[in-house]
């Protein structure tokens, strides 16, 4: 009974999900303007298949853990660098993945919604994060 539980709980976290981010925003006219736009929790099958297609991988830890290591053709752009999120919103239009310090990373859902926020086509968190990576490798 335990494997099966462990069974079912590991389906249960492998399956993409998705939340929906709404924004209010005011146009030039002044008149308020309501967006959604969903981020999609991806599996690394998925990231790898919207990377093959251009998406650009983005690591949201800090600058000493991305020096330490990071999945291969990621960007680092720690959430709480303004600069370095500045530098992001001129690729816009691109499918942006970001990733973290593991399941569930409070960084990653904040650096997602400041994406969403910000005009961003297609927002997605890997959620597993570089520790999911690593065990993959």
């Amino acid at each position: 009974m335990k494997s099966l539980s462990i069974a079912i709980s590991i389906a249960f976290l492998s399956v993409g999900c998705a939340t929906t981010t709404t924004t209010n925003t005011t146009t030039a006219s002044g008149t308020s303007a309501t967006t959604q736009s969903e981020v999609r929790d991806l599996n690394w099958s998925q990231v790898k298949a919207a990377l093959t297609k251009g998406a650009l991988l983005v690591d949201v830890r800090s600058a000493a853990d991305y020096a330490q290591g990071h999945i291969d053709g990621a960007i680092n752009a720690p959430v709480a660098d303004a600069t370095a999120f500045a530098k992001l919103t001129q690729r816009r239009s691109a499918h942006v993945i970001f990733y973290g310090a593991g399941l569930v990373s409070k960084h990653t859902q904040q650096a997602a919604a400041k994406a969403v926020d910000a005009g961003f086509a297609q927002v997605s968190e890997y959620r597993d994060g570089f520790p999911g990576w690593l065990m993959r490798m």
